[in-house]
């Protein structure tokens, strides 16, 4: 409390008045006369989230923070840009974008700049180096700066003004190279540009490869990406245990409103030589759930056959999956990769005769039974993966796990090779990928 009247006893007596409490909630005086929080309840009208009013609001607070500058190329200049600037100004133009927030991972680098240690962002956006004004005036060997002829922009925002430019020596404590230095007004901060994180092995550099050879080896190879196809001179065998009593399982009955999408899906996969009609009487008989098929556009749907019962009765039969830790010792040095995916890898192994009639499963026009390997079928995994990498044996570069496979090589000359050979394979034994998911990629 603080007297009205100030005497010369009690000045030096009175305590400071305490700051009254808020709550973050609603930013009114805490504790609450009523007991309760305004805010409780409501609705912030900046965030749409329940329990605090706008003024309070954090995500609105963050967002006033944050003040976004970035650097980048522009090989040429929209028609509005062009109406605005002087048509004499034909220099090189360059978006420039820094990102300054309450993050603390962000990429920076404590650099030398001739001899001065500079503290930067590192920007991959970035095709320039750049400096503010303030850590200019630091550097120890002061240079005299050169007429800039590049604009730089400042994304979507207004051209940056530049002093100049001077060819600077920049290190690291393990790499050094040299590269034009550009200095901005102000005090925006330091900005390293891609190519020069890459001289100094900051960063790798990554780029994805042109998909001219790609393509000239999808049209060479062109079968190989047609249809399901029918591994050659293969014949998957499954062991039953003949002690298990075989097991007849009702019909369960399907929606009426996806019978006729149930019964397309039987003669799409008929006419692809998966299954087949089963005549006269069969042991082993399963149910089929119909499934929706995830992130369908057209409300396609996938049969599923219940094979818990059979199973029990299926021999495993014992092969060593590969891991990605396994994986990782023989990548070690590759630079470029490829990834093929198998379109319905399991669909592409034959069942022998004796081995279809466990797989026999129940529907409402009948018995079907398959002709290929089934996803239900509890060894197919470690059965397909035997398979291929049988197949691909005594070929450099490549690995599968399941009906995924990786080309891997060095260089680029060395993985189209590998590439082209792996293709070829495939093709000689009669098996089909899915051309959508040929994907090259070169890392350095």
């Amino acid at each position: 409390m603080k007297s009205k009247h100030k005497s010369a006893s009690t000045k030096h007596n009175s305590y400071p008045t305490r700051k009254k409490a808020t709550c973050k909630y609603c930013g009114y005086e805490y504790p609450h006369q009523s007991g309760k929080c305004p805010a409780d309840g409501k609705t912030c009208t900046y965030c749409k989230k329940k329990g605090h009013f706008e003024k309070v609001c954090r995500s609105k607070q963050r967002n006033r923070r944050k003040n976004v500058n970035r650097m980048d190329d522009e090989s040429s200049q929209s028609e509005t840009e062009s109406e605005t600037r002087s048509e004499s100004e034909n220099e090189n133009s360059i978006f420039g974008l820094s990102v300054n927030s309450l993050q603390s991972s962000r990429p920076n680098l404590t650099i030398q700049i001739n001899g001065q240690s500079v503290k930067a962002l590192i920007d991959t956006g970035s095709s320039i180096n750049v400096i503010d004004e303030r850590t200019y005036s630091k550097l120890k060997n002061k240079v005299t700066l050169s007429k800039v002829d590049t604009k730089v922009y400042a994304y979507g925002a207004n051209k940056v003004d530049l002093l100049g430019k001077f060819q600077a020596t920049i290190e690291t404590k393990h790499k050094i190279t040299t590269a034009p230095v550009y200095v901005a007004k102000g005090k925006s901060g330091n900005l390293l540009s891609y190519l020069t994180s890459v001289d100094l092995q900051v960063i790798p550099e990554i780029s994805v490869i042109t998909q001219n050879k790609v393509d000239e080896l999808c049209d060479k190879y062109g079968s190989v990406f047609k249809g399901i196809g029918k591994m050659k001179d293969t014949e998957v065998k499954l062991y039953v245990d003949k002690n298990v009593q075989p097991v007849t399982q009702p019909h369960r009955r399907i929606p009426f409103h996806l019978r006729k999408q149930v019964e397309d899906e039987l003669q799409r996969l008929e006419k692809l030589d998966i299954i087949e009609k089963v005549d006269g009487p069969t042991d082993w008989l399963s149910p089929i759930v119909v499934a929706p098929k995830p992130k369908s556009k057209t409300n396609q749907i996938r049969i599923c056959v219940d094979m818990r019962l059979p199973n029990q009765a299926i021999k495993r039969t014992r092969h060593i999956i590969p891991t990605i830790d396994d994986m990782i010792v023989d990548l070690s040095g590759a630079k470029v990769f490829s990834k093929l995916d198998l379109n319905q890898g399991y669909h592409q192994l034959e069942l022998s005769e004796q081995s279809r009639n466990i797989t026999t499963f129940t529907t409402h026009i009948g018995l079907r039974r398959y002709k290929r390997l089934s996803f239900g079928i509890n060894s197919a995994a470690e059965i397909f993966q035997n398979a291929l990498s049988t197949t691909l044996e005594g070929l450099d570069g490549v690995k599968n796990i399941s009906d995924d496979i990786i080309v891997y090589a060095r260089n680029q000359t060395e993985h189209d090779r590998r590439l082209e050979a792996v293709l070829k394979r495939l093709q000689q034994m009669n098996i089909t990928l899915i051309k959508r998911n040929v994907n090259s990629t070169r890392t350095n």
